[in-house]
């Protein structure tokens, strides 16, 4: 007695080309997560230095005429409060 077939074969020839176009889908998003997550990693220090703390400062700056700040790294330090290590 022959077993019986999980997927029958005239169903993969019948979608080989949806099946193609699935696999293909799947391959090139796991590419572009594996791609996102590893140039995060290069690119997350300049948006904190740049875009956060760089920004902030200016903003401070512009809101408080008398106080000068600066970005330092990843923070901003006060004049008047020295930042803690």
């Amino acid at each position: 007695m022959r077993k019986p077939h999980i997927i029958p074969s005239f169903f993969l020839h019948s979608h080989a080309r949806n099946m193609k176009f699935l696999l293909l889908f799947v391959i090139i998003l796991l590419a572009g997560h594996v791609i996102s997550q590893i140039s995060y990693l290069k690119i997350a220090p300049f948006l904190i230095n740049t875009l956060h703390t760089k920004v902030g400062a200016a903003v401070i700056v512009l809101i408080s005429y008398d106080e000068s700040v600066t970005a330092l790294n990843n923070t901003i330090p006060s004049k008047t409060r020295p930042c803690r290590s």
